[in-house]
Protein backbone atom coordinates (compact mmCIF):
# COMPACT_ATOMS: atom_id res chain seq x y z
CA UNK A 1 0.00 0.00 0.00
CA UNK A 2 1.04 3.41 -0.79
CA UNK A 3 2.43 6.04 1.49
CA UNK A 4 1.45 9.19 -0.35
CA UNK A 5 -0.81 11.47 1.15
CA UNK A 6 -3.57 13.27 -1.29
CA UNK A 7 -2.83 17.17 -0.84
CA UNK A 8 -6.03 18.90 0.79
CA UNK A 9 -7.88 21.04 -1.36
CA UNK A 10 -6.30 24.02 0.37
CA UNK A 11 -2.67 22.84 0.19
CA UNK A 12 -3.67 22.23 -3.72
CA UNK A 13 -4.65 25.27 -4.63
CA UNK A 14 -1.42 26.83 -2.28
CA UNK A 15 1.08 24.85 -4.50
CA UNK A 16 -1.05 25.86 -8.10
CA UNK A 17 -0.87 29.56 -6.99
CA UNK A 18 2.49 29.18 -6.02
CA UNK A 19 3.28 27.41 -9.75
CA UNK A 20 1.42 29.79 -11.41
CA UNK A 21 3.30 32.68 -10.22
CA UNK A 22 6.99 31.25 -10.97
CA UNK A 23 5.46 30.16 -14.80
CA UNK A 24 2.84 33.70 -15.14
CA UNK A 25 -0.19 31.35 -15.80
CA UNK A 26 -3.20 31.59 -13.83
CA UNK A 27 -3.40 28.93 -11.02
CA UNK A 28 -7.03 28.03 -12.24
CA UNK A 29 -5.50 27.44 -16.09
CA UNK A 30 -2.59 25.19 -14.97
CA UNK A 31 -4.68 23.40 -12.98
CA UNK A 32 -7.17 22.38 -16.01
CA UNK A 33 -3.91 21.44 -17.66
CA UNK A 34 -2.46 19.13 -15.64
CA UNK A 35 -5.82 17.60 -15.06
CA UNK A 36 -5.86 17.27 -19.11
CA UNK A 37 -2.56 15.74 -18.82
CA UNK A 38 -1.00 18.89 -20.35
CA UNK A 39 2.30 19.66 -18.92
CA UNK A 40 3.61 22.29 -21.89
CA UNK A 41 3.73 25.48 -19.24
CA UNK A 42 6.06 23.51 -17.08
CA UNK A 43 7.97 22.51 -19.46
CA UNK A 44 8.19 26.02 -21.42
CA UNK A 45 10.36 27.85 -18.10
CA UNK A 46 12.64 24.67 -18.15
CA UNK A 47 16.21 23.84 -19.06
CA UNK A 48 15.84 21.08 -22.17
CA UNK A 49 17.69 19.12 -19.13
CA UNK A 50 14.97 19.61 -16.26
CA UNK A 51 12.23 18.91 -19.39
CA UNK A 52 13.68 15.86 -19.96
CA UNK A 53 14.04 14.65 -16.94
CA UNK A 54 10.54 15.77 -16.56
CA UNK A 55 9.20 13.57 -19.29
CA UNK A 56 11.30 10.62 -18.57
CA UNK A 57 9.76 10.61 -15.15
CA UNK A 58 5.82 10.91 -16.43
CA UNK A 59 7.00 7.98 -18.57
CA UNK A 60 7.96 5.71 -15.63
CA UNK A 61 4.85 5.24 -13.02
CA UNK A 62 7.14 3.70 -11.05
CA UNK A 63 9.61 5.81 -10.42
CA UNK A 64 6.80 8.76 -10.15
CA UNK A 65 5.36 7.36 -7.32
CA UNK A 66 9.04 6.52 -5.96
CA UNK A 67 9.15 10.42 -6.02
CA UNK A 68 6.10 10.97 -4.92
CA UNK A 69 6.32 8.66 -1.70
CA UNK A 70 9.37 10.31 -0.55
CA UNK A 71 7.73 13.71 -1.14
CA UNK A 72 6.55 15.14 2.29
CA UNK A 73 3.77 17.88 0.73
CA UNK A 74 2.51 18.96 3.77
CA UNK A 75 5.63 19.98 4.74
CA UNK A 76 6.94 21.37 1.55
CA UNK A 77 3.67 23.81 1.30
CA UNK A 78 4.27 24.33 5.12
CA UNK A 79 7.69 26.21 4.14
CA UNK A 80 6.37 27.72 1.33
CA UNK A 81 3.70 29.68 3.25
Amino acid sequence: MSSFKQPSPAQLDLLLKLAGQQLHIDPQVLRCQLQQGDFSSLQANMDSQSATRLNALLADPQKLQQVLSKTDLSALLQKMK
